[in-house]
């Protein structure tokens, strides 16, 4: 755990400044303070962001904060991703919170640190963001992403087991649209955690939807989902992340990243229309 503060005035001599202290302390799962308080003056040069020159714009950058994501899931971040050993010993937890920015393909141009544990995190974390790959952005522009990057002990797993059971994709009564259906269901031994969760679906490595979740599915209980979307004619991939950040702590996550092929079949304008008029 870590924070910041401190401000000094020194009045005798006419003058005013400030300085930023790192407040730390070794918690584990529980709570509980593992180590003792230590303060240290803050380097303020690690906040500073880290980016290619040539991403730069007439010197001015052009964030879009929009549909992305890293390809792989956490899953593939927490793969590259080593835990220091000194912030092993004092017990530090927590998240590296990382700005990372994207150029117009997904690949990561430079990163800035928002919220920092030390202790060697903060480098781990940007060497981890940089060896991953992140899908680009549905109109091909410069973007950039939020990283939470976890560093924790081996977390107690949860028994439940949620996966994709039935993705269909089948046009929609309104020709403007077309309609994808997908089912969420725990085939664990254990209910779903009372936590709240993602589920994400990329459809030819464009997100199509991200849903916010949190349903105490029973074991054997499914959910229905419906995405609205217009993939056009012809074949196309999916890939549906299930609880992408490891939300629930799943024992069994080999059944959470779900990929496969649909074929998109448009709708006859006209054949449509004349069987709606023909109602009437």
């Amino acid at each position: 755990m870590k924070e910041s503060a401190g401000t000094f005035v020194l009045k005798d001599n006419d003058c005013t400044g400030s300085q930023i202290f790192e407040i730390i302390k070794g918690v584990d799962k529980n709570r509980k303070i593992t180590h003792p308080t230590t303060i240290r003056d803050a380097e303020m040069m690690q906040y500073m962001p880290d980016i290619d020159e040539s991403f730069y714009d007439n010197n001015r950058l052009w964030p879009y904060c929009e549909a992305t994501g890293i390809i792989g899931g956490y899953e593939a971040l927490q793969s590259k991703l080593s835990y220091p050993e000194e912030a092993k010993k004092k017990g530090v937890t927590g998240n590296v919170l990382l700005m990372v920015w994207l150029d117009e393909g997904g690949a990561v141009r430079g990163t800035q640190l928002l919220k920092s544990l030390g202790y060697g995190c903060d480098e781990a974390a940007v060497k981890a963001v940089r060896q991953v790959k992140f899908y680009k952005h549905p109109q091909g522009k410069k973007n950039f992403w939020i990283v939470p990057v976890e560093f924790a002990f081996q977390p107690e797993k949860s028994k439940c087991d949620l996966t994709c059971s039935e993705f269909a994709f089948q046009p929609d009564m309104d020709y403007r649209n077309n309609n994808i259906t997908y089912v969420i269901k725990n085939i664990g031994k254990a209910e779903v955690p009372t936590r709240e969760y993602n589920i994400v679906l990329y459809i030819d490595g464009v997100m199509a939807s991200a849903t916010d979740y949190n349903p105490q599915y029973k074991p054997g209980k499914e959910g229905k989902f419906y995405v609205k979307s217009t993939p056009g004619e012809g074949e196309h991939e999916y890939t549906l992340y299930i609880d992408p950040e490891n939300v629930l702590k799943e024992e069994n996550r080999a059944n959470n990243i779900i990929k496969g092929k649909f074929y998109g079949k448009s709708i006859d304008k006209r054949n449509f229309i004349q069987k709606f008029f023909s109602k009437y």
